[in-house]
């Protein structure tokens, strides 16, 4: 899924990690006018031998910031909050 503001900021979640080998599950932050990722927030509980959804598949942000992870297996809504 791929989320992008105004500001050329570009989210995108990747969640499935068997038809993708070698990619780290997680959420990639970048400038989507460069094509350059500058952050990378990692999926801590993801499993990469599950083949159902784990992870997120959607990708929302709030006035604040905030990063939303939408998480269709365990059909969860998860918060990242920036801390540095």
């Amino acid at each position: 899924m791929v989320n992008c503001s105004s500001y050329s900021t570009l989210r995108v979640a990747t969640s499935d990690n068997v038809q993708n080998p070698g990619w780290e599950m997680g959420i990639r932050i970048g400038d989507a006018h460069f094509g350059w990722v500058d952050h990378f927030i990692k999926l801590q509980t993801g499993d990469r031998n599950n083949r159902r959804t784990n992870g997120a598949e959607f990708v929302a942000v709030d006035k604040y910031g905030n990063i939303y992870g939408g998480e269709p297996g365990p059909r969860e809504l998860q918060k990242y909050v920036r801390v540095r």
